[in-house]
This record gives C-alpha cells, sequence and structure tokens, in this order.
C-alpha cells in the first residue's frame, strides 16, 4: 500500500517549494523512481531537470540530440548527425548508482552528405547526480566497429534560446531535424 508525503524541496526566488509525493511498496521499479524522482528534481532545480532518465536536449560527440523518456523508461529522438534516430530503454544499475539507456539507432546521410545511411546498437551511462554521460555505438552486425559517444544535457535557458531562434541555434547547426524536435527539459 502506497502513502503520501509532503516534502520540502530546493528555493526559489527565496520560497521553499512543496512537492506531493506518493511512495509505493516497489520503489525500485522505473515507473515508481521517475513518478518520485521527477517532481524533486522540478522543486530542487527549474534550470536543468536533474531527474532519472535521458529526458531532454544534449550537445553530444555526434551533434545536438533531443530524447524523450516515458515514466516506463523507454526513450525515443533524435540526433542531428547524419539525420539519425534512436529508440531505447532505460534501466538503474543500483552497484555503479547510474542510469543505462540501451539503444538502436538508424541515420540517412544529412543535407550536406554529411553520415551514412547505416544503423546499429549502443549504450549510453549517466552516473547519478551528473549531466554528463558516456557511451559507445557500433554498426549492427559489427561490434568491432566501437565508437564512443558522450554529451552534456543543456540547460533550460539555452534550450529556450534554441527555440526562440536565438544565438545558440545558430551556434550548434540545427538545420538537419526541425526545431520542433527539441525536447525543453521541463516538459515530462
Amino acid at each position: 500500500m502506497g502513502r503520501t508525503l509532503i516534502a520540502s524541496g530546493g528555493i526559489s526566488q527565496g520560497q521553499v517549494t512543496r512537492v506531493k509525493l506518493r511512495l509505493g511498496p516497489e520503489m525500485d521499479r522505473m515507473q515508481n523512481i521517475f513518478v518520485t524522482a521527477t517532481p524533486l528534481a522540478h522543486a530542487d532545480a527549474s534550470d536543468v531537470v536533474r531527474s532519472v532518465g535521458f529526458h531532454g536536449t544534449w550537445a553530444t560527440t555526434y551533434g545536438i540530440m533531443s530524447l524523450r523518456q516515458d515514466a516506463k523508461g523507454a526513450v525515443s529522438g533524435v540526433y542531428w548527425y547524419g539525420r539519425g534516430e534512436i529508440e531505447g530503454n532505460i534501466e538503474i544499475n543500483h552497484d555503479e548508482s547510474a542510469v543505462v539507456m540501451r539503444f538502436d539507432w538508424s541515420q540517412t546521410q544529412n543535407i550536406s552528405g554529411i553520415g551514412s545511411r547505416s544503423q546499429g546498437r549502443g549504450v549510453f551511462v549517466l552516473a547519478a547526480g551528473y549531466e554528463v554521460f558516456f557511451g559507445y555505438w557500433y554498426r549492427l552486425g559489427d561490434p568491432s566497429s566501437t565508437q564512443l559517444w558522450s554529451g552534456t544535457r543543456l540547460s533550460r535557458d539555452i534550450v529556450t534560446n534554441i527555440l526562440a531562434g536565438g544565438e545558440f541555434s545558430q551556434t550548434f547547426g540545427l538545420s538537419q531535424h526541425p526545431l520542433a524536435r527539441i525536447v525543453d527539459p521541463g516538459t515530462l
């Protein structure tokens, strides 16, 4: 049987934010962790969502990557190199205090001929409390083609600037996917 808990979050403009949480008996399940961590993350840091998982927009080795994550740990999104698309699932690695995303990727060449028509698999690891992931990818059927892939989550103010057509929208070279594919980290 679950119970409701009122907790104090962070201080925003001198005000303590109150968060209502529902705690259940299976707190180690992804859905329960996500539902508990998300309101606390929003209460503590409105600029960057420090929640469980990969939801948001990232500056990565292969350009901007925008990912949407649901409460069950399914992740989907795009990355701008080669007009890439990505689908995966996350799990909690309790021993390493990390969130691990295993994914499939596919891409076509982009407008400038960058990238290749290819597909494969990969793994990202996001250590608890950090906004940086490290991982790798490889081409389907060729695990020896492994390459490193890392990234850092963009803060909400940068994402807002990109969506408004500000200076960051030019800095990141966002011509391969429409701006509508950018994920605001504040939307869960």
